[in-house]
């Protein structure tokens, strides 16, 4: 049974309530572990893992990437072209009809295996835009807890390089309305990803996608949200490097 008829054997992607969408292009030392650690979420959510390569060179890769086929929760596939973040997404998320999209960068590790359990309700709640959570580098400071706009419209990751209790110094433990959240971790629901456009292909192939779109999801109402109570580790930028 290839990996498209084991896919249909659990019942196809209509069953999932969640796809994990990973665009990669080699750099194994941090895409491994960051599968690893999925398969090790502790939920009774339906969830799988979609693996998008973007042209991975190396044989280790390849072979990983080919190794992943026995994985009942895990799909690879192609996308052969130049690099666009925007664009390989919108791929992606086309190929799943699961009902809430998580968008993951192949340079985060989780750290906590109830994650999908805690940001999974609220992505699919229909009065929510998108959700994200705390992004910590490896020395455990802060590296996304959220986007906000200053007054000259520019992007600015709140509490960045700050200790992992500021939140909870603060007194902030559950989610809280941001401007936007980054799509090294966004959970968005598919249909309204879909209502929307998805993101941005033309004029953001590589930065900004995210911030755009949350903030088109906040001019039709929706709002993005931050959870400071859910961590995971984020090696920011390495899988482009």
């Amino acid at each position: 049974m290839n990996q498209g008829d084991r896919h249909k054997a659990m019942g196809g992607a209509s069953t999932v309530a969640c796809t994990i969408i990973i665009p990669t292009r080699d750099k194994l030392e941090y895409l491994q572990p960051c599968v690893e650690s999925l398969l090790k979420t502790a939920t009774e959510l339906s969830f799988d893992i979609l693996i998008i390569d973007n042209g991975s060179e190396q044989q280790a890769t390849r072979d990983y990437l080919v190794s992943l086929q026995n994985e009942p929760q895990i799909r690879v596939i192609e996308w052969d072209h130049p690099f666009n973040f925007s664009a390989l997404n919108n791929f992606a998320a086309a190929q799943t009809e699961a009902e809430v999209l998580c968008f993951l960068n192949n340079d985060i590790e989780v750290i906590h295996s109830d994650w999908l359990d805690q940001l999974y309700p609220i992505a699919q709640r229909s009065d929510v835009g998108a959700v994200g959570c705390l992004l910590l580098y490896p020395d455990k400071t802060i590296q996304h807890g959220g986007i906000a706009l200053d007054q000259q419209s520019l992007a600015k990751h709140i509490a960045l390089n700050e200790p992992q209790n500021v939140y909870a110094r603060a007194g902030f433990g559950q989610p809280i309305a941001v401007h936007a959240v980054t799509a090294a971790c966004l959970l968005t629901r598919r249909k309204t990803f879909e209502q929307v456009g998805g993101f941005n292909t033309e004029e953001l192939a590589v930065a900004y996608n995210d911030l755009d779109y949350c903030l088109r999801l906040a001019e039709s109402g929706l709002p993005s949200l931050f959870h400071p109570g859910v961590c995971l580790i984020h090696h920011e930028s390495i899988s482009r490097q």
